[in-house]
């Protein structure tokens, strides 16, 4: 079964009324509801805890099947391995680069923080910037998807940074892909569809 595919209702126990709650919950698809597990999935639904584990576990199955999910062990080898493929991007300031261990890590979460006026916003702009820059320079010459949730999104701001560093502006621009979320609900909508929105890119460029 694949993941594309998938609705909640095809799952037995899952009826037009429980997968509504679901998804009014943030449950979408297999993954989401083994990330949140039987004891969550009570708690919303109102199903008997064996209902909910036995859905579960059945997404649980289907994700392992598909592929979708690793095994839960794994060497310490292939661990080493798998690290190894982590890329550092620039930060364009040295400083900051050290303090992050020499940039800011990717198949990671980096959450950046501070009051109104801090420099948040500049810095995922500038960010934008230097992920296009190429390995050599502290890049991963990759694109770009901003997901901007307070419509504080600048390409004025892109072709300056662009032009400090000598880029090309227009290529700049066009390797960046902006998404604006107008609440939590919607921005919910739009990580679900950014996986396949990559997956396209990634295909037709071979570099996100």
């Amino acid at each position: 079964m694949e993941m594309d595919n998938f609705d909640l209702a095809d799952l037995e126990g899952v009826g037009p009324v429980t997968k509504k709650k679901l998804e009014e919950s943030g449950i979408h698809n297999l993954m989401d509801l083994v990330v949140r597990g039987p004891v969550e999935l009570g708690e919303i639904s109102s199903m008997t805890p064996e209902t909910c584990e036995k859905i579960v576990t059945t997404a649980r199955r289907q994700l392992a099947e598909s592929g979708a999910i690793t095994k839960d062990f794994a060497s310490a080898s292939e661990i080493y391995q798998r690290r190894q493929n982590i890329g550092k991007i620039t930060t364009s300031t040295e400083a900051l680069d050290n303090l992050l261990g020499g940039g800011i890590e990717t198949q990671a979460i980096t959450e950046v923080f501070g009051e109104f006026g801090s420099g948040k916003t500049q810095f995922c702009h500038t960010m934008c910037v230097m992920t296009q820059k190429s390995k050599e320079e502290g890049g991963l010459d990759g694109n770009v998807l901003y997901i901007d949730t307070e419509g504080t999104f600048r390409p004025e701001r892109i072709v300056k940074i662009a032009q400090c560093h000598n880029m090309d502006q227009a290529k700049v621009l066009d390797r960046i892909i902006v998404a604006r979320a107008y609440n939590s609900a919607h921005q919910v909508l739009i990580l679900e569809e950014a996986g396949k929105k990559i997956q396209r890119i990634r295909y037709q460029t071979k570099n996100f």
